[in-house]
Protein backbone atom coordinates (compact mmCIF):
# COMPACT_ATOMS: atom_id res chain seq x y z
CA UNK A 1 0.00 0.00 0.00
CA UNK A 2 2.94 2.26 0.62
CA UNK A 3 4.34 1.90 -2.82
CA UNK A 4 0.57 2.54 -3.93
CA UNK A 5 0.25 5.75 -2.18
CA UNK A 6 3.64 6.97 -3.59
CA UNK A 7 3.39 6.34 -6.87
CA UNK A 8 -0.20 8.20 -6.97
CA UNK A 9 1.56 10.97 -5.58
CA UNK A 10 4.28 10.63 -8.34
CA UNK A 11 2.46 10.43 -11.12
CA UNK A 12 0.88 14.26 -11.33
CA UNK A 13 4.09 15.58 -10.70
CA UNK A 14 5.70 13.84 -13.58
CA UNK A 15 3.45 14.12 -16.15
CA UNK A 16 2.78 17.59 -14.95
CA UNK A 17 6.15 18.25 -15.65
CA UNK A 18 6.86 16.91 -19.02
CA UNK A 19 3.31 18.45 -20.23
CA UNK A 20 3.69 21.81 -19.15
CA UNK A 21 5.09 24.72 -21.06
CA UNK A 22 8.63 25.68 -20.35
CA UNK A 23 9.34 28.73 -18.53
CA UNK A 24 10.90 31.17 -21.05
CA UNK A 25 12.74 33.24 -17.79
CA UNK A 26 16.33 32.86 -19.20
CA UNK A 27 18.50 32.39 -16.41
CA UNK A 28 22.20 32.53 -18.09
CA UNK A 29 24.27 32.79 -21.48
CA UNK A 30 26.43 30.72 -21.94
CA UNK A 31 29.49 31.05 -24.59
CA UNK A 32 31.33 28.69 -25.00
CA UNK A 33 34.97 26.92 -26.49
CA UNK A 34 35.17 23.59 -26.80
CA UNK A 35 35.94 20.25 -28.80
CA UNK A 36 34.08 16.66 -29.70
CA UNK A 37 35.61 13.23 -29.94
CA UNK A 38 34.63 10.54 -31.61
CA UNK A 39 33.80 7.22 -29.21
CA UNK A 40 33.97 3.68 -31.03
CA UNK A 41 32.06 1.06 -29.75
CA UNK A 42 34.85 -1.75 -29.99
CA UNK A 43 34.02 -4.75 -27.86
CA UNK A 44 30.69 -4.38 -26.09
CA UNK A 45 31.90 -3.93 -22.86
CA UNK A 46 34.98 -1.22 -23.88
CA UNK A 47 34.27 2.52 -25.27
CA UNK A 48 37.38 3.57 -26.55
CA UNK A 49 38.25 6.92 -28.88
CA UNK A 50 37.46 6.09 -32.74
CA UNK A 51 40.60 4.97 -34.51
CA UNK A 52 42.31 7.77 -36.37
CA UNK A 53 41.31 6.43 -39.76
CA UNK A 54 37.47 6.73 -38.68
CA UNK A 55 37.62 9.27 -36.88
CA UNK A 56 35.71 12.55 -38.21
CA UNK A 57 37.53 15.77 -37.14
CA UNK A 58 35.75 18.67 -35.56
CA UNK A 59 36.16 22.42 -35.26
CA UNK A 60 33.12 23.74 -33.36
CA UNK A 61 32.75 28.10 -33.24
CA UNK A 62 30.54 29.88 -31.89
CA UNK A 63 29.31 27.68 -29.22
CA UNK A 64 25.77 29.75 -27.40
CA UNK A 65 24.09 27.91 -24.34
CA UNK A 66 20.90 29.09 -23.12
CA UNK A 67 19.77 28.58 -19.55
CA UNK A 68 16.25 28.77 -18.16
CA UNK A 69 14.35 27.55 -15.40
CA UNK A 70 13.42 23.96 -17.09
CA UNK A 71 14.67 23.91 -20.55
CA UNK A 72 17.74 24.79 -22.52
CA UNK A 73 19.10 25.36 -26.02
CA UNK A 74 22.53 25.00 -27.66
CA UNK A 75 23.84 26.65 -30.62
CA UNK A 76 26.89 26.45 -32.64
CA UNK A 77 28.82 25.89 -36.08
CA UNK A 78 31.34 23.28 -37.01
CA UNK A 79 33.64 22.60 -39.69
CA UNK A 80 33.67 18.68 -39.87
CA UNK A 81 36.48 16.58 -42.03
CA UNK A 82 35.41 13.37 -43.25
CA UNK A 83 37.45 10.75 -42.37
CA UNK A 84 37.45 9.14 -46.72
CA UNK A 85 37.95 12.16 -48.02
CA UNK A 86 39.12 15.28 -45.74
CA UNK A 87 36.50 17.31 -47.17
CA UNK A 88 35.22 19.87 -44.88
CA UNK A 89 32.21 20.23 -44.71
CA UNK A 90 30.31 23.76 -42.24
CA UNK A 91 27.33 22.88 -40.38
CA UNK A 92 24.39 25.38 -37.93
CA UNK A 93 24.24 23.12 -34.78
CA UNK A 94 20.86 23.55 -33.18
CA UNK A 95 18.86 21.99 -30.23
CA UNK A 96 17.00 22.10 -26.97
CA UNK A 97 15.61 20.27 -24.22
CA UNK A 98 14.68 19.54 -20.55
CA UNK A 99 17.42 21.30 -17.91
CA UNK A 100 16.50 18.91 -14.64
CA UNK A 101 19.54 20.45 -12.07
CA UNK A 102 22.53 20.96 -14.08
CA UNK A 103 22.16 18.23 -16.69
CA UNK A 104 20.34 19.19 -19.96
CA UNK A 105 18.94 16.71 -21.95
CA UNK A 106 19.15 17.90 -25.94
CA UNK A 107 16.87 17.13 -29.13
CA UNK A 108 19.81 18.91 -32.08
CA UNK A 109 19.75 18.63 -35.43
CA UNK A 110 22.90 19.21 -38.03
CA UNK A 111 22.44 21.39 -41.03
CA UNK A 112 24.89 22.37 -43.80
CA UNK A 113 25.13 25.69 -43.80
CA UNK A 114 26.08 25.60 -47.74
CA UNK A 115 22.96 24.05 -49.14
CA UNK A 116 20.96 24.58 -46.04
CA UNK A 117 19.83 21.35 -46.01
CA UNK A 118 18.98 19.26 -42.97
CA UNK A 119 21.55 16.27 -42.49
CA UNK A 120 22.01 14.96 -38.81
CA UNK A 121 19.80 14.42 -36.24
CA UNK A 122 20.77 13.23 -32.99
CA UNK A 123 20.64 13.72 -29.15
CA UNK A 124 23.07 15.36 -26.50
CA UNK A 125 23.12 14.78 -22.47
CA UNK A 126 25.45 17.62 -20.93
CA UNK A 127 26.10 18.24 -17.79
CA UNK A 128 26.33 22.07 -16.88
CA UNK A 129 27.80 22.91 -13.15
CA UNK A 130 27.97 26.63 -11.82
CA UNK A 131 31.84 26.39 -12.76
CA UNK A 132 34.18 24.70 -14.14
CA UNK A 133 34.12 22.76 -17.98
CA UNK A 134 30.73 21.57 -19.30
CA UNK A 135 30.95 17.76 -20.10
CA UNK A 136 28.72 15.15 -21.73
CA UNK A 137 27.96 12.84 -24.94
CA UNK A 138 26.49 13.16 -28.16
CA UNK A 139 24.56 10.21 -30.35
CA UNK A 140 23.39 10.87 -33.93
CA UNK A 141 21.79 8.68 -36.79
CA UNK A 142 21.78 9.47 -40.60
CA UNK A 143 25.89 9.71 -40.77
CA UNK A 144 27.34 6.54 -41.60
CA UNK A 145 26.34 3.82 -44.80
CA UNK A 146 27.18 1.63 -42.52
CA UNK A 147 23.92 2.50 -39.94
CA UNK A 148 25.91 2.53 -36.57
CA UNK A 149 24.80 5.53 -34.80
CA UNK A 150 27.97 7.60 -34.42
CA UNK A 151 28.72 8.76 -30.60
CA UNK A 152 30.92 10.82 -29.03
CA UNK A 153 31.99 13.00 -25.87
CA UNK A 154 31.91 17.12 -25.56
CA UNK A 155 33.82 19.15 -23.16
CA UNK A 156 33.03 22.79 -23.03
CA UNK A 157 34.58 25.79 -21.78
CA UNK A 158 33.22 29.23 -20.72
CA UNK A 159 34.38 32.42 -22.22
CA UNK A 160 35.05 34.84 -19.65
Amino acid sequence: MIHEVSLKKAKPLLFSYYMSMPDKTELEKIECEGFFVDLYLGELDKIVDMPADRAWKYEPYDIRLKLYSNEMTIEFKTKVKHPDNESLEVYKIFGKGPLIGDVGFIIYSYEEINTGSPNWKGVMVLRIPKRGMINGYWLTIGVNNDDKCPIGKISLKRKI
